[in-house]
């Protein structure tokens, strides 16, 4: 297994698609906004209240290294799967969201086969594929 694959593990449990997912989103976001990870970020992440799409969210913390304690992560209820992250040193802000059929294709493979499998899928998936990434406002 990839040592991104075991750091999920260990910290989240499994390798869930969506939870996989929220490091490819977190990592795109921090290297397109070139920010630094932990402090000079913060996030807001819009997804439903329950598992297993809310799993994004401990995605994102693992890639930005925004974390609860610190106070730089939110979670906004909604029915989309989105991030958008903040540079807090450019100003700038980026909305990344997920290939909905991609997600879809990874639940049926964690279905039929193994989270592994799953969490290889997501990580295998080229980011432009996977990933949509705008610039936007910051609404804070």
């Amino acid at each position: 297994m990839s040592e991104i694959l075991d750091l999920i593990r260990r910290v989240h449990g499994h390798v869930g698609p969506y939870v996989v997912a929220g490091v490819r989103a977190g990592q795109a976001a921090v290297d397109h906004l070139g920010a630094k990870p932990h402090f000079g970020v913060d996030a807001i992440v819009q997804c439903p209240d329950a598992p297993p799409p809310s799993c994004f969210i401990d995605g994102v913390q693992l890639a930005t290294g925004c974390t609860m304690g610190k106070r730089n992560i939110e979670h906004t209820v909604g029915e989309s799967v989105e991030l958008t992250l903040h540079n807090r040193d450019s100003g700038q802000a980026v909305r990344v969201g997920l290939n909905a059929d991609l997600v879809a294709e990874a639940i049926e493979i964690l279905r039929t086969r193994t989270d592994t499998e799953a969490g290889e899928f997501m990580l295998s998936r080229d980011a432009g594929e996977l990933l949509t990434i705008e610039p936007c406002q910051w609404p804070r």
